[in-house]
Formats: C-alpha cells, structure tokens, sequence
C-alpha cells in the first residue's frame, strides 16, 4: 500500500479509515448508528430534497469536460509519487521521484498560491514548489499511532490541517480518553512549521475540508459539522444531519427520506456546493452534491446523487466555482474489508439539475492516478 490504512468501529456502525476515508456500513437493526460522546452542537438542518440516482460514469472517445480546459491544475498521487497537471492530464509532471510503495507519498494538498504540502510516509510533511522542489527541510507531524491522513492546506497556505487516529496505545490528552467504542483520535491543525496551533484539534471529527481560510467542514461519519479555526476556538457545529429519517421503507410516512450516515465532505473555494458520502438506511447511495444557500455554513440543499460512487476512498475535489469535479475510483469492500485499484482519475462537468449530477459523462484523465486535489495555479 502506498499510505497509512487504519480501521475502527463506531458503536452500532462499522466506519473504516481505508486510504484515509471513513466508510460507515449502516447497520440492519433498529436505531441509527451512534459515536462517542463528542462536541456539543447546534441544531442540525436537513436537506429539503430526495436525492436523485446515477447509473454510473461510462468514459468514451465523445466524452469531453469542457471545465477541465479550463485554469487551474490537479496535484496527485501516481506511483508512491507527486505529479502535476493541467485539470484535463495533459502537461503532466512528476514533482518526486523518491516515493516508494514502503515509503510513498499521499495525500497531496495545493493552496492558491500553487505550493504543495504532501505527507510522506507516516508523518513526514513536505512543502513543494511547482518544480517539486522543497521549500522547507520535512517536518514531523504530531500524530497518533496510524500517522497522518487526509491533508488539506488552507488557501491562504497559512494552515494544514489532517486527521490522526490510534488504538489509544498512545494517548494525546487533546483529543480526550480512549473509550473503546471509537478509535481515539480526530483532526488537527498544524503551522507550515509542523507544530500544532493551540485548541485547534477537533476530537473524533475526520474528514477536513476548507470552507475558507480559517474554516474547515469535517465529519464524525454520521453528520457533518462545521468549525472555524481561531485563537478562541468555539464548539464544532453540527451542520448537517440525516438521522431522523426513517430506519426502514415500509413504514416511512410519503414525502420522509430514510436516515443515513454522511461522510467525506468537499467544499469547492467559493463555498457554494459540497459533495459528501451517503449512506441511507435504505435506498441508493453514494455521494450527495449540495448548494449550499449563502455559503457554507449556510443550510445545504441537496440537488442530486453520484450513486456510482458508492465505496470510493478519496474525497475528491472541487474547483473554485464547482463546475467540475475530480474523483479516483479506488473503492472499498465492506464485505472483503478490501479496497480495489480503480482506472484512475476522473472528471465531469458538474450538474445540479441533473440526475446524476453529470457523473454519466466523466472522462478518466489520469490513469491509475489517485488522490486528485484541484488548485487555481496554472500547471
């Protein structure tokens, strides 16, 4: 494997850290999946729209996403390695040449001035120029016993946040007391020098994503919550929930949606659409793509569903104006608690008013590429 690969267990859930992404199995029984005590919340705002259906991306000649001619690049993991692209693939180039399948790169982030963070192993953190060279010696992450997963730089490039978890064999007094029905750890935020900005760890919270320079979207693998990261940092937020849905399909009143766990959050930079994994308790699901109206945090409204994507480990990313998304297809097994290399990386044009969100004409851009993460730098 080309990075860290953890599992944990959430009670009533089975969430899995697989090449840094929680997948959470709702489970067969009566009652919606539950987590360790964590932050307190706000009142969660549901999404006012049932969720439309995707029969899949199916790539050909004709395929063309018009948005990935546009700015910008896509930063991303090929061989244990960093390349650079345009956002179609073309223009590509490799950024380091000393990751290997023991010791490999992953989780590659840009910020808008076009620097790269990536970690490296466990918990080496680099910081890149577009020429690949280092613009810093590597620093060490502070981290629990699985190292660093899920990089996202701030587009102001003044923070990195990441998620760490453990068994509790090594215990971070930040992030609370091991109890046993989470695996210990969350997300934190470190300076561009490796240190730790102080208050900053959201305990149990994975998932980071920026929703601006000092706000993150994360998620618990049940709800998604929002977060700002300052000197006198508040409580996480709950910002969207859909546990009061219905647990089966024959006794749902008409117009109620079933519960389900979300996971996964991308914001695109001007704050308007996230996309977010979708487990319902019954019916299709996969990845949710919502407006939200005002900016996040603003209440999200669910527009349609990439149901093709369902098991997919990486995130994927958003460009500024989320008129196109980049995805990789390596997807995970619940059953096998295996995860299998897909094609590679994809894009379409994002729409709403779609269906399927427009996944149906997604291009594979990058083959056997991974870890996409858009930037508005040109390559």
């Amino acid at each position: 494997m080309d990075r860290v690969a953890s599992r944990f267990l959430i009670v009533g859930a089975t969430a899995l850290v697989v090449t840094g992404c929680v997948q959470v199995i709702a489970p067969s029984g009566a009652g919606a999946p539950t987590i360790a005590p964590g932050p307190s919340s706000a009142a969660a705002s549901l999404a006012t729209e049932p969720p439309r259906t995707s029969v899949g991306p199916v790539a050909s000649a004709a395929s063309t996403v018009s948005g990935s001619a546009g700015p910008g690049s896509v930063v991303y993991v090929l061989a244990s390695n960093i390349w650079l692209s345009a956002p179609d693939g073309s223009a590509a180039r490799q950024l380091t040449s000393d990751g290997t399948d023991a010791n490999g790169y992953h989780d590659p982030s840009q910020a808008d001035d076009g620097t790269v963070w990536a970690v490296k192993g466990s918990n080496s953190l680099y910081h890149l120029d577009r020429a690949g060279h280092m613009l810093a010696d590597p620093v060490t992450l502070p981290t629990l016993e699985h190292g660093a997963e899920g990089v996202a730089v701030s587009p102001d490039d003044s923070h990195i946040a990441y998620t760490t978890v453990g068994t509790g064999q090594y215990v971070d007094p930040r992030f609370g007391t091991p109890s046993g029905t989470f695996l210990y750890g969350g997300t934190d935020v470190a300076n561009p020098d490796g240190t730790s900005v102080p208050g900053a760890v959201m305990s149990s919270l994975l998932f980071p994503s920026w929703a601006g320079p000092m706000s993150l979207i994360l998620s618990d693998g049940v709800d998604l919550y929002f977060d700002s990261v300052s000197a006198n940092p508040a409580q996480p937020q709950k910002w969207l929930s859909e546990q009061e849905g219905c647990l089966t399909d024959f006794d749902c009143p008409e117009g109620q949606s079933a519960a389900a766990s979300l996971s996964n959050p991308t914001v695109s930079d001007d704050g308007s659409v996230v996309v977010y994994g979708y487990q319902p308790y019954f019916g299709p699901g996969g990845r949710r793509m919502s407006s939200a109206l005002d900016g996040v945090p603003g209440e999200p409204q669910t527009r349609c569903l990439i149901a093709s994507s369902t098991g997919y480990s990486d995130n994927g990313s958003l460009n500024t104006d989320a008129s196109v998304y980049f995805y990789d297809d390596t997807a995970f097994d619940s059953t096998t608690l295996e995860s299998t290399v897909g094609q590679g990386i994809w894009a379409f044009d994002v729409n709403l008013d779609a269906d399927d969100c427009g996944v149906s004409k997604a291009t594979l851009i990058v083959p056997q590429g991974s870890q996409p993460d858009w930037g508005p730098m040109a390559p």
